[in-house]
């Protein structure tokens, strides 16, 4: 691709594809520059624009991410990764009605777009008073659902819904779902809990919301220990503690990796290798040695 634009400067899809690599391979600053060099050698192309909104996104310049977006759109107005990342920003800057606008579009050309259809979906259950929200709602989460987009969230809208139209027995199927996809989220348990309490199950309730409590327990234990070990490296029994939250919320690839973390530098604790190896046996490999 160098060797290409070696030989002529004005090739902007080397330019959109060298942009792609560095994004690929986590370099923001340098696909900005090519996805800025690419939509000044070609503006028609929408999805050099898209691209290039991407990076300001990345970079928390919304406003310049929104202007890609729509430039993007202004070259084709059905460009779908421009449509639904226009919506997310808008969603973020809290402009509602515009991003209902774009996944409106999207969801008029892809009918199935599992993405477009939770977040609009979502938007009509909880930033909509028209009285056909929660109807239409309901049938946008249910094709997300189907087609498998982030079941936690999904479900835990529809139990939602259901626990606002009174249908406690779906909203209880509802939310077990989500607590089946993700286990560590606390949200489906806090709101099962209130259902089991309204439907008359008081024993499940007060069970339901201890697990609520222990996991919202652990998450908060987990950031305030990952901002200690990052300004103390030296804490050891931060560190140690650290991997064992990872542990107990489920965080296998994070606990296996802070468990390492700690056997490189402490490499004499016996009790935390052997704990390691009984939490995950072999997996991973053994710790590098120091």
């Amino acid at each position: 691709l160098r060797q290409a634009l070696r030989l002529d400067r004005r090739l902007a899809r080397a330019e959109y594809t060298l942009g792609r690599i560095a994004w690929l391979a986590g370099d923001v600053a340098r696909a900005t520059a090519h996805a800025e060099r690419a939509v000044r050698l070609d503006s028609r192309s929408a999805m050099a624009w898209h691209a290039l909104g991407l990076c300001y996104r990345r970079q928390q310049r919304p406003d310049d991410a929104i202007a890609a977006f729509r430039a993007a759109l202004a070259r084709e107005p059905d460009h779908p990764p421009a449509l639904l990342a226009l919506a997310e920003v808008l969603i973020e800057r809290q402009q509602t009605e515009a991003a209902r606008d774009c996944l409106e579009r999207l969801v008029a050309r892809q009918p199935d777009h599992a993405e477009a259809c939770a977040l609009l979906g979502n938007l009509y259950l909880w930033r909509s008073a028209e009285p056909s929200a929660p109807a239409r709602a309901e049938a946008l989460l249910l094709r997300a659902a189907r087609a498998g987009f982030r079941p936690e969230q999904v479900y835990l809208d529809l139990g939602q819904l259901y626990e606002r139209r009174g249908d406690l027995p779906r909203a209880i199927a509802m939310l077990r779902r989500a607590i089946a996809a993700d286990p560590r989220d606390e949200r489906p348990y806090f709101v099962l809990a209130r259902v089991y309490r309204r439907s008359g199950n008081p024993t499940a309730a007060a069970t339901t919301e201890a697990r609520f409590r222990r996991i919202s327990r652990l998450h908060s234990e987990m950031i305030r220990l990952e901002a200690r070990v990052s300004t103390h490296p030296d804490d050891r029994a931060a560190q140690l503690r650290l991997a064992r939250v990872y542990a107990e919320l489920g965080l296998a690839d994070a606990a296996l990796g802070q468990y390492d973390a700690y056997l490189r530098r402490w490499p004499d604790d016996r009790s935390a290798a052997q704990e390691r190896a009984r939490r995950y046996g072999r997996r991973g490999g053994r710790p590098p040695s120091p």
